[in-house]
């Protein structure tokens, strides 16, 4: 069974109104304001959804909006052991990206996507690229394999492309190291998975 989950639900969940958000373009527009310290809270949040709506590991939840690269992660794995995707309203009606499934092997790879990884003593960082000024979203996540890594160390995610590019690879790692923060510019490495004593939410300068 399929069941979704609207961002703008969990952020009313948390009591946050629209605010007014002045882009680049000097255009203001009406939008939630997502900060890193609201991810515990999101996770309480979708965890006791999780447990009203019922799920278990033979449904699929789809996420529905727009949020940081890091707050996906923190709510698909709320729902864990759920499978997860994330509505891709540009390939069609009801077309979905999975977030959940992804395998880790070798170097990694990924139609249209390149990978460097960066091992230092205490943690590693994950870099994905994009090698096509434009490229089949589907395709990429279908074809994402995750690199494999050093057991032990926190990883950190960053690179410019899609949300469910970074969010896949989060959730592939999710469970084979203390935590996974992903890179918001302007903010830095946020926690968005934790099986430690580092609290979600918290962030480390790039």
């Amino acid at each position: 069974m399929t069941k979704v989950i609207t961002i703008a639900t969990i952020a009313q969940s948390l009591n946050l109104q629209p605010e007014d958000v002045n882009l680049p373009n000097g255009k203001v527009v009406k939008s939630i304001v997502w900060r890193p310290d609201h991810l515990p809270q999101v996770f309480e949040v979708c965890d006791g959804f999780r447990r009203e709506m019922g799920v278990g590991k033979n449904d699929l939840v789809v996420i529905d909006g727009v949020g940081p690269s890091w707050l996906v992660p923190t709510v698909t794995h709320a729902f864990h052991p759920t499978s997860t995707a994330v509505s891709y309203p540009q390939g069609g009606p009801g077309a979905t990206l999975p977030i959940s499934g992804t395998q880790i092997d070798g170097a990694g790879s990924a139609t249209d996507v390149s990978f460097t990884v960066t091992e230092g003593e205490s943690e590693t960082v994950v870099e994905f690229n994009l090698t096509s000024p434009q490229i089949d979203a589907l395709a990429t996540i279908a074809s994402l394999v995750a690199p494999t890594l050093s057991h032990g160390k926190p990883v950190k995610i960053t690179g410019r492309g899609p949300t469910a590019i970074a969010a896949a690879l989060a959730e592939a790692y999710a469970h084979v190291v203390p935590y996974v923060a992903l890179f918001q510019p302007g903010t830095g490495f946020v926690v968005a998975i934790s099986h430690s004593d580092v609290q979600l939410g918290t962030v480390f300068q790039a």
